[in-house]
């Protein structure tokens, strides 16, 4: 879905980051499919749902892509691309973008801070965790909805 939502990004992506109302939509939609990969309830806010499934904000993913585009694009007109370099580029970027995401979450406006406090402390292990998957039950226990075993 994020290939197909993020089609042609370097192109767009100035005006999603200019638009308050476009980065709505976009929000709308990441919640969405967020929720959905998640099996989580409709009430979990955008920024927790996105952090538990570990998909950056949509206006972050697309400015990304462009500048990864331009990079690559640049290296490819000065003749010296390779496929190495085109790597490091992507490696680069994705840790700009982990850590732009991270500061995007230490706002304390933010909804969803249950999950923010918990998953902020570990955010680096979180995103680069390749093992284990969010079920039912413990998207529900992360997200405090269900039922309760422990008292709050």
């Amino acid at each position: 879905m994020q290939s197909v939502i993020l089609y042609g990004a370097p192109v767009w992506c100035d005006a999603l980051v200019s638009s308050k109302s476009s980065q709505r939509v976009f929000n709308r939609i990441q919640r969405t499919l967020a929720i959905r990969v998640m099996s989580a309830y409709r009430t979990v806010s955008c920024e927790a749902a996105s952090l538990l499934a570990r998909i950056p904000p949509f206006y972050m993913l697309a400015t990304c892509r462009r500048r990864v585009y331009e990079q690559i694009d640049a290296q490819k007109w000065r003749d010296d691309w390779t496929t190495q370099a085109a790597k490091e580029i992507k490696f680069a970027e994705s840790l700009i973008l982990e850590r732009q995401w991270k500061i995007h979450l230490s706002n304390p406006s933010l909804y969803g801070k249950h999950i923010l406090e918990v998953i902020n402390p570990n955010f680096e292990e979180w995103i680069a965790r390749s093992h284990g998957r969010l079920g039912y039950y413990l998207t529900q226990f992360l997200t405090g909805h269900g039922l309760r075993v422990f008292p709050a």
